[in-house]
């Protein structure tokens, strides 16, 4: 067998117990597993062949059936549900139970644009669980 540094084989038998099954090699491109190397080059500013598109092949695949979903600013209706499992989820985390959140502060939550979307939130929501003396949740800073 090959070095670790050296071209892969192009085949590589793989032996299982009481099996021995041949696993053939589709495309000569070596793949590094152990870091992110090499996937910005599938995105816009990356260091592929079409540098500053998306690649043709890659959004084709992910095209075949889209799914648009509203930025949350416009789906209100959702925040208290998304809040609700952001408290359940950093229980579990932090040991830390909340049983109530004030209607001042979820009226805060529902007005606030949510320029980042979903990931500010469940930060958000994670900090003031942080924070938070007792079992009602406070947000921690102002939005």
């Amino acid at each position: 067998m090959k070095s670790f540094n050296s071209d892969p084989p192009s085949t590589v038998m793989i032996s299982m117990p009481a099996m021995i099954v041949p696993f053939e090699r589709l495309t000569p491109k070596r793949y590094d597993f152990t870091t992110h190397q090499g996937l910005d080059a599938n995105f816009e500013g990356g260091r592929g062949p079409h540098k500053g598109r998306f690649r043709e092949d890659l959004y084709y695949r992910l095209n075949i059936f889209p799914i648009t979903v509203p930025p949350l600013r416009q789906r209100k209706e959702d925040i208290s549900l998304m809040v609700q499992a952001f408290v359940e989820r950093y229980f579990g985390k932090l040991g830390k139970q909340i049983t109530s959140i004030q209607k001042e502060t979820m009226k805060v939550l529902q007005d606030y644009p949510w320029p980042r979307n979903v990931c500010e939130m469940e930060s958000i929501i994670e900090r003031a669980m942080i924070l938070c003396p007792g079992p009602v949740l406070q947000l921690a800073d102002r939005l």
